[in-house]
C-alpha cells in the first residue's frame, strides 16, 4: 500500500509540474496576450493599458493557474478517500485536502472581486467616464 501512494504522489508532482510547464511556455502566454499594447499595429502604452495588462495577468492566473491546480487538489483528496481502505486519518486527510482547495478558490475569486472593481474605478479615473465602477463589467475604456 505504501508503494502505491509513493507512486500516486509522484504521478501528481509530475502532472502539477508538467503544468506549469505548459502554462509558463512562451508560445500558450503569447497566445493570451497580456500586454494589450505597444507592438506593431497596436497603439502606444498609456495608464490605462497598464491596468487593463494588470488585470489580463489576473484572469490568467485565476483561470490558467489557480482554477486547474484547485481542481487537481480535489481530485487528489477524493482519491486520497476513495483509497483510504478504511483508514480514518486518510478520510480526514483527503477531506482536509478538498476543503482547502475550496476555500483557497472562494479566497481567489473574493479577491479577483476586490481587484477588479479597483481597477476599474482608477480607469474610470484616467478616462471622461464619471468616476465610480460604472464601467461595463469586467471592460476598460482604453
Amino acid at each position: 500500500m505504501k508503494l502505491f501512494y509513493f507512486l500516486l504522489s509522484k504521478f501528481w508532482s509530475i502532472l502539477l509540474l508538467s503544468t506549469f510547464y505548459f502554462l509558463l511556455s512562451s508560445n500558450f502566454v503569447e497566445a493570451v496576450v497580456l500586454v494589450p499594447c505597444g507592438r506593431p499595429g497596436e497603439p502606444d502604452c498609456n495608464l490605462c493599458y497598464l491596468l487593463q495588462m494588470g488585470k489580463n495577468i489576473i484572469y490568467f492566473l485565476l483561470e490558467y493557474v489557480a482554477i486547474p491546480i484547485a481542481v487537481l487538489f480535489i481530485v487528489y483528496g477524493a482519491f486520497m478517500i476513495m483509497f483510504a481502505a478504511g483508514n480514518e486519518d486518510r478520510v480526514k486527510s483527503g477531506r482536509k485536502i478538498i476543503q482547502t482547495a475550496v476555500w483557497g478558490v472562494l479566497i481567489a475569486l473574493a479577491a479577483w472581486l476586490i481587484i477588479n472593481t479597483i481597477i476599474s474605478v482608477l480607469a474610470s479615473l484616467t478616462t471622461d467616464v464619471p468616476p465610480g465602477p460604472v464601467l461595463p463589467w469586467g471592460q476598460l475604456p482604453c
